[in-house]
């Protein structure tokens, strides 16, 4: 009877614990505390000076370990050379490098690739926050519009939320300005908060009304 009693009340204390680390993540989202978010493997598009490990299945010889060159985003690869992979994903790489070691060297080679480090990025937020500057995310975290800003303090007073200028670029890297409404995304849609990329400049301008 006595250890049954001490199960019920040891679970009971757990719980308890449980309900406490759920509050305290609670009181952390209404405070405005920006918690990284795994970005998945197959949404991840690799940038210069990662570090890629790629491997053949049963080939030992040829060396794994790949850094993305930060002049042109290529590799060095065996047998083909240089292979430009910045802006792939890893999956995209596995067939890339595939298609060009067939039929020249492998039949049909077993190609395994991921990342083994990411690169550290820098985001830009400027304008009516609270404290403006550049901000620092790490690869395989997902760093959106309305992170980088929790990450700058927040919106200041006379902010324009509806508003906010994201310059990006393009998949060839051209410059592209997009005007985001950030406050129909906290309100209605997080899940279409922008994704930023590396040196991404965010615009919170000043609202007149």
């Amino acid at each position: 009877m006595k250890r049954v009693l001490a199960i019920v009340i040891g679970a009971f204390v757990l719980s308890v614990q449980g309900l406490g680390l759920c509050e305290s993540a609670a009181r952390a989202g209404e405070a405005g505390v920006s918690v990284p978010v795994a970005l998945p493997i197959d949404e991840y598009l690799v940038s210069q000076k990662d570090v890629l490990q790629i491997t053949i299945v049963g080939e030992t010889d040829l060396p794994t370990n790949f850094e993305v060159s930060e002049r042109d985003g290529t590799i060095k690869y065996p047998y083909i050379e240089y292979v430009k992979v910045v802006g792939l994903t890893v999956q995209q790489i596995e067939k890339l490098v595939t298609g060009l070691l067939k039929p020249d060297w492998y039949v049909e080679p077993g190609v395994n690739a991921m990342v083994v480090k990411y690169t550290e990025k820098l985001c830009y937020v400027q304008g009516k926050v609270n404290k403006p500057g550049q901000f620092s995310f790490t690869g395989q975290n997902k760093m959106t519009v309305y992170r980088a800003i929790i990450k700058a303090g927040g919106f200041a007073d006379n902010a324009n939320e509806k508003k906010v200028r994201l310059t990006t670029t393009d998949d060839k890297g051209r410059p592209v300005i997009k005007t985001i409404n950030v406050a129909d995304i906290m309100k209605k849609t997080p899940a279409l908060d922008p994704q930023i990329k590396a040196n991404d400049i965010i615009d919170v301008p000043e609202s007149f009304f």
